[in-house]
């Protein structure tokens, strides 16, 4: 649910980058990108950090002053993207804030869950979880049934900017132990003959043929050829657009003050009560509002920034 949280309050409030983007005078202004960006909301990629800086400092001032949809109590945008997503969780069972992960995931593979959120992985999953008995809990395993994929549907309404994106990062990572020269040069080597053609397609078979583990999504390496059925299911995973790592409204005040944990716990119960009809959405989006200006400068302070730093957003922090 967190991650349903920031991807459609992001459809709501596309327009925080006009707000902390970087400025001319700022310390984090690169000439090559910000004198060439253009606000467009028709780009889903529009905000990338490829494209447009952003001063990581202009938006905590934005939060500090509750500018444009850093304001949350009184804000017809958060207003309608929480009523909206209320509506999605009418549809859960009682109980389901209590889910974990495996939980979720048996509920869908033995067919009492109609949907589930996941990662492409979870495509090439599902068929050798069938028969698992230990995590489907039955005897023998469950009966396959067909299954799909779809992308986050997009929220309509008055006050939406632009359709839903979602969370489309690169997964997996690889790393070593800096030993020593010789080791360094073995380990660069098999990085190499991994991310080769002949190398990934034996990674390839291996990991299909595993019973526990899938290709996550399909690889961006370049030269790399899929079996036919695997290149075909991923051509119709279609990108959307990107809001994970962009410093925005909807990643750091949708579910508490960034990911400052005591104001993300708080916010847990929060939503939880908003969501079972315990509150109303005026009174949701006060309490997280209070949520807010209650960590700000706590958080400010795990991240090594104080509230003088806002006078001169334009500058760059002093290390602390």
């Amino acid at each position: 649910m967190g991650w349903l949280v920031r991807i459609y309050a992001d459809q709501y409030m596309r327009d925080y980058i006009n707000i902390i983007r970087s400025q001319e005078q700022d310390y984090t202004y690169v000439p090559e990108l910000d004198e060439q960006w253009k606000y467009d909301l028709t780009d889903p990629y529009n905000d990338s950090n490829s494209k447009v800086t952003k001063n990581e400092m202009r938006l905590w001032k934005a939060v500090k002053d509750k500018e444009g949809p850093f304001k949350i109590a009184g804000n017809p945008q958060w207003k309608a993207y929480s009523e909206n997503l209320k509506k999605l969780f009418d549809y859960v069972p009682d109980g389901f804030f209590g889910v974990k992960e495996d939980q979720a995931y048996n509920l869908f593979l033995t067919g009492k869950a109609a949907t589930m959120l996941g990662t492409p992985a979870s495509y090439w999953q599902l068929p050798k979880d069938f028969a698992d008995e230990e995590k489907t809990g039955a005897t023998g395993g469950v009966k396959p049934f067909e299954y799909g994929f779809f992308n986050m549907p997009s929220m309509e309404g008055p006050e939406v900017m632009a359709p839903a994106r979602t969370i489309q990062i690169p997964i997996g990572f690889y790393g070593f132990v800096n030993k020593d020269a010789k080791q360094n040069e073995l380990n660069v080597d098999f990085m190499m003959y991994l991310t080769s053609p002949e190398g990934y397609a034996v990674y390839l078979d291996a990991i299909q043929k595993s019973d526990d583990a899938s290709l996550s999504g399909a690889p961006a390496i370049k030269g790399i050829t899929l079996p036919d059925e695997m290149a075909a299911a991923f051509a119709d995973f279609k990108p959307i657009g990107n809001t994970e790592g962009y410093t925005s409204a909807a990643n750091n005040l949708a579910r508490g003050m960034w990911d400052y944990q005591p104001s993300v716990q708080d916010w847990v119960g929060l939503v939880q009560r908003y969501f079972s009809g315990k509150l109303t959405t005026d009174q949701y989006l006060e309490q997280l509002q209070a949520n807010i200006d209650k960590y700000m400068e706590p958080a400010m302070k795990e991240a090594k920034k104080e509230l003088s730093d806002l006078d001169h957003p334009e500058r760059r922090p002093p290390q602390r």
